[in-house]
Order: structure tokens, then sequence, then C-alpha cells
């Protein structure tokens, strides 16, 4: 135990009530970054779809564009 100077008294934690509670700071961090990497890895994913539509969608407007040009019909 120490003193403090206003004449309250601390209690000293011990080294390992101290280990304990940097690890359960670790597992908290952990744990809300895995959160935001699974956040991350779905908004990648939702773009990659929405990337992959607009190529699509454009490389059919494309063709269209073409088969007009060039006189198709279809």
């Amino acid at each position: 135990m120490g003193k403090t100077g206003s004449g309250v008294i601390k209690i000293d934690k011990k080294p390992i009530d101290v280990a304990y509670e940097r690890i359960a700071e670790l597992k908290a961090i952990l744990h809300q970054q895995n959160i935001v990497q699974e956040k991350l890895l779905n908004m990648i994913k939702e773009i990659n779809v929405s990337l992959k539509d607009l190529k699509d969608f454009k490389e059919k407007e494309v063709i269209e564009k073409e088969k007009l040009r060039l006189g198709w019909f279809y």
C-alpha cells in the first residue's frame, strides 16, 4: 500500500492484476479490429460486384452501339 499526498490510501495493484487488465484491453482491441476487417471485406466484395456489373453493362452497351453503327438489327 502507498499513501498519496492528499491523505488517501492507494492500493498498489499486483503485477498479475495489471497483466490481466492489459490482456483484457488487448482482447477488446482485437475484437474491434476483427469487426472492422469483416466490414471492410464485405465492402470490398460489394464494390467488386458493382464493378463487375458496371463492366458487363458497359460491354453490352458497346456491343449494342456497334451493332447499330453497322446496321445490324436484332
